[in-house]
């Protein structure tokens, strides 16, 4: 009776560490780039999380594959997260507001997304809950040199207390300011402020919505003053959205504690 009750603990080992095994590598993460006209952060991210063994990720340039790949699936298998970054103010084009329409179906169907598109359109903003100033608007309160995370986890890893302020400049033209780009709707996770001729404002930089499974990062793509900073919000970004599960034992400490008991089984069997 007592070898019986040995193997189905051993048994019940084995499953442990497989499911610690399928935690640790949860992710299967699909990134579109449309143009990086400086460091691609985002990439460089991915990579930290793929180098870790974390997540594995694809990356694509072609839109219609990616549209194609986020509902069928990749090499990995299904997609968690989705994450598409158009910096070149070209999702005019039919083949890439495709795949943001299909990303922000994913999202509102229980996907979870990162998403940043410099054109302000607003009909696929609403996908994510948000909503771009106008023209007119961005014009009224002017380009921004830095923004202030307000969320705890986005801020992780920099230095200051929340909020955090970060750096940033169009890298396609030097020594200007980025453009305001700021959005309605979702929870803030970043803000801009400022004064203008009616009083100071905040405006949203950074917003979650689709109940927290979507970041929408306004115009951030490649944009930041330190390419190591932009890094670390990506990173903490992608952790916010699928954690790495690090509060779960490492599997070799539960080998030796599954050691440990099914020592104890043989001991007391011999007893």
């Amino acid at each position: 009776m007592l070898g019986k009750k040995m193997h189905l603990l051993i048994a019940l080992f084995v499953l442990m560490i497989l499911n610690l095994t399928a935690v640790a590598h949860a992710g299967n993460i699909l990134y579109y780039v449309d143009h990086a006209q400086g460091t691609d952060q985002m990439h460089s991210a991915l990579d930290y999380y793929a180098a870790a063994g974390v997540h594995t990720y694809t990356k694509l340039t072609d839109a219609s594959q990616y549209a194609s790949m986020l509902t069928n699936g990749t090499a990995d298998g299904d997609v968690d997260l989705g994450i598409i970054m158009v910096q070149k103010n070209s999702s005019s084009s039919t083949d890439i507001a495709n795949a943001i329409n299909a990303l922000g179906g994913f999202a509102q169907q229980g996907g979870l997304s990162i998403y940043t598109d410099w054109t302000r359109n607003n009909q696929l903003a609403g996908l994510f809950d948000v909503t771009w100033l106008t023209s007119a608007d961005a014009e009224k309160y002017g380009n921004h040199s830095s923004m202030n995370l307000t969320n705890a986890q986005f801020a992780m890893g920099m230095s200051g207390a929340v909020p955090v302020t970060v750096g940033f400049h169009d890298p396609n033209r030097q020594n200007q300011d980025q453009y305001n780009m700021s959005l309605a709707g979702g929870t803030p996770a970043a803000t801009f402020t400022g004064q203008d001729s009616q009083g100071s404002f905040t405006h949203n930089a950074i917003a979650l919505g689709n109940e927290g499974r979507s970041i929408t990062n306004g115009m951030l793509t490649d944009t930041f003053d330190d390419p190591e900073e932009g890094k670390q919000l990506y990173i903490n970004e992608i952790g916010y959205l699928l954690p790495a599960g690090s509060s779960v034992p490492e599997p070799a400490t539960m080998v030796l504690f599954g050691s440990g008991l099914v020592g104890f089984f043989v001991k007391k069997r011999r007893s």
